[in-house]
């Protein structure tokens, strides 16, 4: 299988896909509003990201669409980068907190071999290389 599977948005995840997400033996690194929608378009039970809390315990409270001139960035180890303009609050459940926004909020977790980044980051390719277990 692949060692690194990316979902940048991808709101409605219907059975086959989740059931590849969870066969995987592979990183998953989720973009924002993963999962937020149902099949039929309406908001995930129990908010965002619906089914695949199963796999990233978290709980997409609000999202914000950002003015071009409010920029941002997130901490994540030791550096920082620029966000990008959606910003999602998340609560946090059983999860480690990876980086942080400006401002201390959680901006990405992991449990397990799941990430969930809760904004559109402008990261190098670096960066995503870091977020592997052995960097």
């Amino acid at each position: 299988g692949y060692r690194l599977v990316i979902v940048p948005t991808m709101a409605v995840v219907d059975d086959a896909a989740f059931d590849a997400l969870t066969a995987s033996d592979g990183i998953l690194l989720f973009g924002p509003r993963a999962g937020a929608k149902t099949d039929e378009f309406s908001m995930s039970e129990g908010l965002p990201p619906g089914r695949l809390r199963e796999l990233v315990p978290i709980k997409v409270t609000s999202v914000e669409t950002l003015r071009a001139d409010c920029g941002g960035s997130i901490a994540y180890k030791d550096a920082n980068y620029e966000r990008g303009r959606w910003r999602e609050t998340i609560e946090v459940g059983d999860a480690d907190i990876m980086a942080t926004y400006e401002d201390g909020a959680p901006a990405a977790v992991r449990a397990s071999r799941s990430i969930y980044l809760a904004t559109l980051p402008k990261f190098h390719v670096r960066c995503i290389y870091r977020l592997s277990p052995n960097h």
